[in-house]
């Protein structure tokens, strides 16, 4: 395997080369390498020897081409340029230089670089790379302003033609010239560049998180113990009187030991009094304590149950609906979340807004009670709680586009920046076989957007065309297809309608309009007044103030600047809902979209007909010059096989169609009906006899009597003998006598040999 780098004006880009492949380096967005201004198409291929070309002339290591603005640089590395070292076990700091004190001694380097903090590398997942001024470095490819940068595990970093990746245990390097260290080398092999299927997607089984839905109870507390408000006293007085009493009636009459019977029964009585009071105060204060100790317990238990549950919802919130920097590590690694939801799914078209205080997904139930006369503290303590845990707090806020249109009104720069992070958040989650995205803008937007036509869900299939109108000419060219496309759908509704059968539309259009002037004079304004969630049309509008939207938006949302945002109305309804928008000034969106571009999503795992394949894909190359069509016309003789391809029935199984006599020929028939591909079929087999056998091995006489359409495309082609079509009148005639001539000539001829 060989890797090469490729630099031109600043820019670098690198290349796994694999054996077999031909690639393209240009201007063209469409080629393997694209490179800005750069002026020329480069064209590598492996010539008979395996040695790989640029345009025929051979990569020795190093390939200096003349640019329009700048030398291009091609630098091929092999497997004997890769190396990998630990980092130092003591230090916490490596050189990498020309001199011999450097940890990594390369002699072609003109100055050291420094790399720091690799031993907290597990921790912090980055290293420090440190340069002077005079000394360019790359990180990821781009070319670095500042001096000291941070470089995480995986980035790629180069320096005056060596190529590093960093590790967690070492650094991978990849140099032409000889790396002198005395660091432990590992063991690892250069990586390989991707198999062949490696763009292809498939589903994984998603993983959901699901919010706790479970109702938590309050209970009440129970009624405050009952007080004994017997006073002491009331227990006392009456066996004193008795005792008063007692003495009385001894000194007016004296009765011997019945004053003391009196007196020790009344006594008896004033003890027992007081200690069962005194132990009735106890039990009551102890009942009180145990009564506030055990709900004040019950709430404790109840808060951290609550509070479990609030953190489950947050993190689902979270988990479904990660931050945008998150998103590019999902999309960058192809985790198995990409395209994960599908209109099948509770959550298909939702995504976030924010971050703000958003409801509880379970109820929290406490019924207090009207009127209570015993009412203490603990009832407070019960209703705190219940008050206390009102929403989750800091959670993403998130709307969806199923029900009704929606409307973004504000700024327009912030609205902007808003649709950024929802395509970047739906284009992630959803296939762009289940969703497409439709954009009216104005046309000094459009370069605002330029990085989304990337998003293979801006492209819309039934078309074949980008989701831009931004003038009369794109407006004309798509806006009439949907039109016809809504139509239709509504026709299925109602035809479905008496049946009570639900229709589910795929893909479902995204429909953005950020400038209603240019459809407020085209037909398919009547349907953009109206609700098309039914349809699988989910309408977004944007305008500055709240009074200049349609009457039919179901949900509204401000944006008042980049730190704060208001969900004013949810499904008509009115929430008042104030968020907290994220940042992505230091997210590179054109880098997700590009890599959600690389993925061929597969729905189903067979070797099924592609929906279409243009002639070029056919013979597996991107350039007319790349079919060598002198080199076929050279090999191929019509008396062995007139074997070409015609098609393909599956990946890599290429139909042939051979009019030898001794396969399929020698005569043919194309049925079908109107609009089936037969003029297709036979344009097809004509351009693959022309490219594979000489005109001397093969002629075509081209009959069209539907006006010479099809005739006319091959005039220039040099097999072509003649053309018949309909409008030729007395030249046909004699074209076919001149044919039956020929026919009789060729049948005397086999016959007398």
């Amino acid at each position: 395997m060989h890797k090469l780098i490729i630099k031109y004006n600043k820019q670098l880009k690198m290349l796994n080369l694999r054996d077999g492949k031909t690639y393209t380096i240009s201007e063209d967005e469409r080629a393997d390498i694209t490179l800005k201004s750069l002026g020329e198409v480069i064209h590598l291929e492996q010539n008979n020897q395996g040695t790989w070309q640029a345009n025929h002339t051979s990569i020795n290591k190093v390939l200096v081409r003349k640019g329009d603005l700048d030398d291009i640089t091609l630098q091929l590395y092999t497997e004997a340029d890769y190396a990998s070292f630990a980092y130092p076990s003591i230090q916490d700091t490596m050189t990498i230089g020309p001199n011999a004190y450097d940890d990594m001694v390369i002699q072609s380097l003109m100055n050291a670089i420094i790399i720091k903090d690799f031993q907290s590398i597990q921790e912090s997942q980055y290293v420090r790379i440190v340069h002077d001024k005079n000394t360019d470095v790359y990180i990821n490819y781009e070319l670095q302003e500042q001096l000291t940068n941070k470089a995480y595990i995986g980035d790629h970093i180069y320096v005056e033609g060596i190529w590093l990746e960093v590790q967690a245990d070492g650094l991978n390097i990849l140099s032409q010239n000889t790396v002198a260290s005395s660091l432990i080398r590992l063991t690892q092999e250069m990586p390989h560049a991707q198999a062949d299927d490696y763009n292809t997607y498939h589903r994984s089984p998603r993983i959901i998180h699901r919010e706790p839905t479970d109702d938590i109870k309050i209970e009440r507390p129970p009624q405050p113990i009952q007080k004994n408000n017997t006073v002491i006293w009331r227990s006392i007085i009456p066996p004193l009187v008795m005792i008063a009493l007692t003495v009385v009636i001894f000194l007016v009459r004296p009765i011997g030991i019945y004053i003391l019977m009196m007196i020790g029964m009344s006594t008896v009585t004033i003890v027992f009094g007081i200690t069962t009071y005194f132990s009735e105060k106890k039990k009551y204060n102890k009942d009180v304590e145990k009564r506030e100790k055990d709900y004040k317990a019950y709430l404790d238990n109840k808060s951290k149950e609550i509070n479990k549950a609030i953190k489950a919802q947050r993190f689902s919130l979270n988990y479904h609906y990660p931050t945008v920097a998150e998103i590019k590590d999902i999309v960058e690694t192809k985790a198995p979340r990409i395209y994960e939801k599908t209109s099948h799914h509770h959550d298909f078209l939702h995504y976030k807004l924010g971050i703000a205080n958003v409801e509880k997904s379970f109820k929290l139930d406490y019924q207090e009670e009207e009127f209570n006369q015993r009412r203490d503290e603990l009832f407070d303590d019960a209703k705190e709680l219940y008050e206390f845990y009102t929403d989750v707090e800091q959670a993403p806020l998130i709307n969806d586009l199923n029900h009704g249109p929606i409307a973004y009104i504000g700024a327009r720069h912030l609205i902007l920046e808003e649709l950024e992070k929802m395509l970047i958040q739906l284009s992630t989650f959803h296939s762009y076989h289940d969703l497409e995205f439709l954009f009216v803008t104005r046309e000094d937007e459009v370069e605002t957007l330029k990085w989304a036509r990337w998003l293979p869900h801006m492209t819309l299939r039934g078309q074949n065309i980008r989701g831009f109108v931004y003038n009369q000419r794109t407006r004309d060219q798509i806006l009439t297809s949907i039109y016809s496309m809504i139509k239709e759908r509504i026709q299925a509704v109602r035809e479905r309608s008496r049946s009570n059968e639900q229709i589910i539309f795929t893909p479902q259009l995204v429909f953005v309009i950020t400038d209603m002037s240019l459809i407020i004079d085209h037909v398919i304004l009547e349907y953009v007044n109206q609700d098309l969630s039914e349809y699988g049309i989910s309408l977004i509008f944007v305008e500055d103030v709240i009074e200049s939207l349609p009457e039919h938006v179901d949900t509204i949302i401000d944006i008042k600047s980049r730190t704060e945002g208001e969900l004013i109305t949810k499904e008509k309804e009115l929430v008042q809902l104030k968020f907290t928008p994220e940042n992505i000034d230091n997210v590179d969106k054109e880098y997700i979209a590009r890599r959600l571009a690389n993925l061929i999503h597969v729905e189903h795992l067979k070797n099924a007909i592609p929906d279409s394949i243009t002639f070029l894909e056919m013979y597996n190359v991107k350039e007319v010059d790349q079919l060598d069509v002198v080199n076929r016309w050279r090999q191929n003789e019509t008396y062995k096989t007139m074997a070409v391809p015609l098609g393909v029935r599956g990946k890599d199984d290429i139909l042939s169609l051979n009019l030898h006599e001794k396969a399929h020929g020698p005569h043919g028939l194309v049925a079908g009906t109107t609009g089936s591909g037969k003029s297709e079929i036979i344009q097809s087999y004509i351009l693959s006899l022309a490219i594979n056998f000489h005109p001397h091995e093969v002629a075509f006489l081209l009959i069209d009597y539907k006006g010479g359409g099809m005739a006319n495309l091959f005039k220039d082609l040099v097999h072509l003998v003649g053309t018949i079509t309909n409008l030729d009148g007395d030249e046909a005639m004699r074209a076919l006598t001149s044919i039956k001539a020929e026919l009789r000539k060729t049948s005397t001829f086999i016959r007398r040999t």
